[in-house]
């Protein structure tokens, strides 16, 4: 989809795609090392997310657009979630 090219390719031996759609998309990956969820992460700040980073968690902003990833260590998995901001048009009063 087109949202999903404005992220990086995720390298992760399984990749499954849970809901794919105009203006949100969310992946699972599993069989991921802290070390390749660190990676991920880099990979989207060279995409232009603006960052906010915790141990386990990204989170950023890019345009529009929302970016969430975490970090199972336990089970080696990684959610990656991204969607389009919801935007308020400002009603012109005279």
């Amino acid at each position: 989809s087109e949202i999903s090219n404005l992220l990086p390719k995720c390298e992760a031996r399984i990749v499954k795609v849970s809901t794919d759609e105009e203006d949100y998309l969310c992946i699972y990956a599993y069989g991921v090392s802290k070390d390749e969820f660190n990676a991920y992460a880099e990979a989207c700040k060279e995409k232009g997310f603006v960052d906010e980073e915790y141990d386990t968690l990204y989170t950023a902003d890019c345009n529009e657009y929302e970016l969430q990833i975490y970090y199972n260590k336990r089970d080696e998995e990684m959610s990656i979630t991204i969607e389009k901001e919801d935007v308020e048009e400002e009603s012109e009063s005279e």
